[in-house]
């Protein structure tokens, strides 16, 4: 969904492309795939998001060839952040601060909502409507590092690639960056009041679903927004102005 997203918002550059892959890069692109295809076959039986990158280059690689590298960057920088991303939520110390103080967040939030919880670590133990209660963990993938680290570094490439000034493109990346982290939190907040008034059964759907909904949702509105705010102005803007 990401990339649709991504090729959705850069489609008229997409089709300005006119370089064709050599013979040698359509070999080079073949053997990458093939190779990867076979990898998969006799090791993994799996296609994840490694399997998406060396697509991805191998594709471009047989149709437009090498040269489009520069082209493709943020695609391929998005899906090394992924990949960085998630060895990153078990093996930095960094992560473990983030679950506590997510927790924590999460203990104030229904406290100020007058629903009964302890906080523990990053253990939120929370009575629902019904009386029952739940240990709700907020370990390192429920954090959303990957996420703030793909989606926000994806959006971040994007604006600093725009024709713009630095002060417009420092102000756009922070707020997606910032976004990116504020969705997150609405990610959790929705959970918690999931299973407080729904129970543990919907909570746990809504937290297998709900993250990328949301994320895709606000790359979509994110990148529309800060391309309006980032386009140069035009004679007849400046004249208005």
């Amino acid at each position: 969904m990401t990339f649709l997203t991504w090729f959705l918002m850069k489609w008229d550059d997409f089709l300005r492309i006119n370089s064709k892959g050599s013979l040698y890069e359509v070999i080079l692109g073949l053997l990458l795939i093939a190779g990867n295809l076979i990898r998969n076959l006799a090791l993994t039986n799996s296609f994840g998001i490694f399997d998406m990158l060396i697509m991805l280059v191998g594709l471009y690689f047989i149709f437009f060839g090498l040269k489009t590298t520069r082209f493709f960057m943020p695609l391929i920088a998005y899906t090394i952040i992924l990949l960085i991303g998630y060895q990153l939520e078990f093996i930095l110390e960094q992560v473990k601060v983030l679950e506590y103080f997510l927790a924590g967040l999460m203990g104030s939030l229904l406290n100020g909502l007058n629903i009964t919880n302890w906080v523990a670590g990053n253990v939120v133990i929370m009575i629902d409507s019904a009386g029952e209660t739940h240990n709700l963990i907020i370990d390192g993938p429920c954090t959303g590092i990957k996420g703030m680290l793909a989606y926000g570094s994806l959006a971040a490439l994007l604006v600093l690639d725009a024709k713009s000034s630095m002060k417009k493109k420092a102000i756009a990346t922070s707020v997606g960056l910032l976004g990116t982290l504020l969705v997150n939190i609405l990610r959790l907040v929705i959970i918690f009041l999931a299973v407080y008034f729904l129970g543990i059964e919907v909570g746990l759907m809504i937290h297998t679903y709900l993250g990328y909904g949301l994320f895709i949702l606000w790359i979509i509105s994110f990148w529309s927004l800060a391309f309006k705010y980032l386009a140069p102005l035009t004679q007849s803007q400046v004249y208005k102005a």
